[in-house]
């Protein structure tokens, strides 16, 4: 039985399924987020704010707007993800310090980001829920 579990899963992941696309196809559309973001950082005004605050950029993951002092800035996860579909209301976060610069990973010169809800594993866990290898908890409904 678990072979045939295994054999549907193959077949989701290479039918386009959930998720969709070669390599080719998602640095394609990589390349389309990132040209898309560039327009926005380009053409969005800034945020009204006295003094200092966390400038927008494209990380090479996902495209931020300016940051408030002191909060968390979320956006949506990125359309290009194979996996889009599945994790279509997951938000990235980053948080702008009290400097106005965004939080760095511990030890490192690189901003920290939770994107734990962007992750494929949600997107796995759909599937294990749509073929049952999950235990019912672990299932959204």
């Amino acid at each position: 039985v678990r072979v045939s579990k295994i054999h549907r899963l193959v077949l989701v992941l290479t039918s386009g399924g959930s998720s969709d696309g070669s390599l080719s196809e998602v640095v394609q559309k990589w390349k389309e987020y990132q040209l898309q973001c560039q327009k926005y950082l380009y053409e969005t005004p800034p945020i009204v704010a006295e003094g200092k605050f966390c400038n927008r950029t494209f990380d090479d993951y996902a495209c931020w707007p300016d940051g408030l002092p002191g909060t968390y800035v979320n956006v949506s996860c990125p359309w290009y993800l194979p996996w889009a579909n599945a994790v279509l209301h997951g938000q990235v976060y980053r948080f702008c310090t009290s400097e106005g610069t965004w939080l760095l990973k511990e030890n490192s010169t690189l901003p920290w980001r939770n994107l734990s809800e962007c992750e494929a594993m949600l997107f796995l866990t759909e599937i294990e829920c749509t073929l049952s290898w999950s235990t019912e908890s672990q299932c959204i409904t």
